[in-house]
This record gives structure tokens, sequence and C-alpha cells, in this order.
């Protein structure tokens, strides 16, 4: 038997506007995950600088309302005037809450936050969802401090882990042909 789940992926930049390989990560991802009958929202930004925007590269919807506090454009520039800065997490949020209103979805997951900011983690963890982040560097891009209180983390870019570690999470919805894990018994 095997379950479809609902998703939210969000990060800072998504194919066909990309710096490199933390984009098409994500959207690796997000095609593995469809090939097995999931479906996914996305929620980025948009970055003419970067190319046209449109749908995902597998067809995915695409939503590119949040808003960088700052530019990739020749370099990362970060926006400095603190207002301007408020503004901006104030309309990530309120995007991200609408999105989570738009339920029910069965987990978040999360990507880049580089010109995003840590704030938009608190409607995410509030929701209760399930939010796995994966972190494409060797180090979180935020300060200790700042990491969630109960992380679930996947470090490096290992497709497989990623998705692993999120069916785990939600493995008595699933099958085992999906887990890839087909032993013969329930789980």
């Amino acid at each position: 038997r095997t379950i479809s789940m609902r998703l939210l992926l969000i990060t800072n930049l998504y194919p066909p506007q990309e710096l490199g390989g933390y984009g098409r990560c994500m959207a690796d991802f997000a095609w593995g995950l469809q090939e097995r009958g999931h479906s996914l929202q996305v929620i980025t930004s948009d970055a003419p600088y970067l190319g046209p925007s449109s749908s995902g590269p597998s067809a995915e919807p695409v939503d590119r309302r949040l808003r960088l506090k700052g530019s990739f454009q020749g370099g990362i520039h970060h926006l400095q005037e603190p207002s301007t800065r408020a503004a901006v997490d104030a309309n990530n949020i309120a995007l991200l809450t609408h999105w989570l209103s738009e339920g029910p979805w069965d987990g978040i997951l999360l990507g880049n936050l580089d010109l995003l900011g840590t704030e938009i983690l608190s409607p995410l963890l509030a929701s209760g969802l399930p939010l796995l982040h994966h972190i494409g560097f060797v180090t979180p891009p935020y300060p200790p401090e700042q990491m969630p209180p109960h992380p679930h983390d996947v470090h490096g870019g290992n497709p497989p882990g990623f998705v692993l570690i999120f069916t785990r999470l939600k493995r008595n919805r699933l099958s085992d042909t999906e887990k890839g894990t087909d032993t013969g018994t329930d789980t």
C-alpha cells in the first residue's frame, strides 16, 4: 500500500533560477518524490537577474513570492536597513503562514536559507509538521543559538539520505517498496 504525501519545499533559489548545486539538488529531491507519487508545492524567491522564472524543471508548481534580504547579483549583497529587513521577514512569514493554512501537509523540506534568514523558521516549527533541513554546506548556515530545538538535519549533498530520513518519519504511512527496503515484514 502506497500513500502519497503533500509536501512544502522551501528554499531561497529554485531552477531555472539557480547559482549552482543547492537549487539543483532541491529540484532533484522534488523530481524523485514526484516520481514516487508525492505532490509538492515549492516556495522560493524570484531573482530575474538569474534568468526567467517558471514552474519547476519537473513541472512542479512554484510560488516565487518569497523575498530575499539582499541579492546574489555580482556576489552576495545583504540588505542593511533594519526596517527593510523586517519588512522582508514579515512578507515571508505571511506567505508561509498562508501556504501552511492551505494544508493538510505531511511535511516540510527546507533548503538554502541564505538571504532568507532563520526568521522564517518560526511559523514552520509552530506548524508541528515534520521539518527536514537539507544543509548543503559543511556547517549549518546559522549560528548555534539559532538552531531549531529538535532539528532533523541532513548534511551534505546526499539525496537518498535526505529522502530516507523523511520517509522514516512517515514510515507507518509508506510501503516497504516505497521506502526502498522491501524486507517482507511490516516495520
